[in-house]
Order: C-alpha cells, then sequence, then structure tokens
C-alpha cells in the first residue's frame, strides 16, 4: 500500500493538496518573455496572447510556475484531453486552467525555502481568469488529514491527493521517504496514516 509510506507525528505539519486530473506544465517568466513547457518541449506558441497577458500580469518578478494543466474540449477534459492537445490532434480547447501548486524560482530561486515559504509566494501572485492557486489545506493532526483527503477525493476533476511536508524543501533527494506521498482515488477506507516511531 503506497499510503504505507506516510508516516505522520503529531508535531509535523503537511499540506493536503488536491491531484488534479491534468499534466505537469512548467510557466517561465523573464521580463516579458513567457515560456510554456510540457515534457521540456515549449509549447508556447500553442497559446493565445491573452494568455501570455495573464502570465506576464501575475507579477513584476520573473518566476517559474510549476502547474497542472486542466483543459475541456466538449465532454471530456482533463489527462486525456491535455495530451491530445499537445500531440497536435486537437486544434482548439473550449476553456482550461493551470493550477499553481509550487514555485522554485521568485525573483531568485526558492528551491532551498520549505514548501510553506515557497506556498506564501504562489499565494501573493496576482491570479486570473486562466491561471490560479492549486486547492491546499494544511493539517497537523490525523484527523484533519482525513477529512481534507476526502475533501479533494470527491471534488470535481480530482485524482486523488497529495500529501506534502510543509518543510519540505523543492528537491526530495535528501529528504525523508514521507515528504512527499501521492494518493489516487481510492476509498477513504484505505487511508492508512500512522504515528512515526522514532
Amino acid at each position: 500500500n503506497k499510503l504505507g509510506l506516510l508516516k505522520k507525528k503529531q508535531d509535523k505539519s503537511y499540506f493536503i493538496e488536491k491531484n488534479y486530473d491534468g499534466v505537469e506544465v512548467s510557466i517561465h517568466k523573464k521580463d516579458k518573455l513567457v515560456k510554456i513547457f510540457y515534457d521540456e518541449i515549449d509549447f508556447t506558441s500553442k497559446f493565445s496572447s491573452r494568455l501570455y497577458d495573464n502570465i506576464v500580469n501575475l507579477a513584476n518578478a520573473d518566476f517559474v510556475l510549476d502547474t497542472i494543466f486542466v483543459p475541456q474540449k466538449g465532454s471530456i477534459s482533463g489527462k486525456e484531453t491535455a495530451l491530445l492537445f499537445f500531440e497536435d490532434k486537437l486544434d482548439k480547447l473550449d476553456s482550461y486552467y493551470f493550477f499553481v501548486f509550487d514555485c522554485p524560482y521568485y525573483g531568485r530561486s526558492l528551491e532551498q525555502l520549505e514548501l510553506e515559504e515557497r506556498k506564501k509566494v504562489i499565494h501573493s501572485l496576482d491570479f486570473n481568469d486562466f491561471i490560479v492557486e492549486s486547492g491546499s489545506v494544511k493539517v497537523t493532526s490525523i484527523e484533519d488529514t482525513k477529512k481534507a483527503i476526502e475533501l479533494f477525493e470527491q471534488s470535481k476533476d480530482s485524482n486523488g491527493a497529495i500529501i506534502r511536508k510543509s518543510d519540505s524543501f523543492y528537491f526530495l533527494e535528501n529528504e525523508s521517504e514521507d515528504s512527499f506521498v501521492e494518493l489516487y482515488s481510492i476509498p477513504l477506507t484505505e487511508v492508512d496514516i500512522i504515528e512515526k516511531k522514532d
């Protein structure tokens, strides 16, 4: 059970984040230059000038944003639609959103800042119709953790929840195994959050 990776101390806090049905896309802004990357490929030209304006107006500083791209085309949405769009199998989307879940650069590298500090930077952005803050809840107890997971499990366009320690850094190579856990849509009865043994 993948949830067995999550070991929780009462003196630790976590962010429970909605696991959106989409694909990870990175948005880069330097001065007035904007780039949008999926799978390390530049797809900026596939998006409108209106999106460009919305990205530039997010903040005066240069930045790199990690987002989940969730598009809609007719009755299909999410990851399936995103892949068709990037593979040039869809000419036009009905709508789309970029949900910002992390920020490794904002005027300077933030990779050595804890997640909670990076969340404050994200929260300061001037969000708009296309680019919005990813849904997340900070929790410090097992009861609140289960409630937050259940909330995101039941929400629209959700693939479950992601759990990240509030003091985790951007790169997890040197982090403990409980710094990041991804939970897909599964019955809440399977959620096994246990105390960490010292």
